[in-house]
């Protein structure tokens, strides 16, 4: 179908609104190689901590600068997943919407390592994490 010079120069991919569920994701980081890909949305996938990890140890999240995983289930083991990936350094902005548990756990792990959250307006409670502009 695709060839794998297919997505070689993709820089932003929008995957909201296709099939949910952790699969979409899994089978992105083991397949695809998409060296400058700087923005993912990949809101309301009904994605959970499994993909969180998938993405967290996919060595292409190193380009990324946007991560849009808002209106997921990516509970505390998700967002530490993330937050402690070596490949999401250079990231910029993370979206995500968590709900109370372990709210105040992923707050700290988002503000240690962006320096910013800001609060947003969704359901639950929605986020924004990026870093502090020099």
């Amino acid at each position: 179908m695709f060839g794998p010079s297919t997505f070689a120069k993709l820089t932003r991919l929008n995957l909201d609104g296709n099939r949910p569920g952790d699969a979409v994701v899994i089978a992105l980081t083991e397949s695809a190689r998409v060296p400058y890909l700087r923005h993912l949305e990949l809101a309301g996938l009904e994605l959970t901590r499994v993909a969180a990890e998938a993405i967290a140890n996919w060595p292409t999240a190193a380009s990324l600068r946007y991560l849009d995983l808002s209106g997921n289930s990516i509970d505390v083991s998700g967002v530490r997943a993330l937050t402690q990936s070596p490949y999401l350094r250079d990231l910029q902005t993370l979206d995500l919407v968590v709900g109370d548990a372990g709210r105040s756990e992923i707050l700290r792990r988002l503000w240690d390592r962006f320096g910013l959250v800001e609060t947003i307006p969704r359901p639950g409670y929605g986020f924004r994490a990026g870093r502090l502009s020099d």
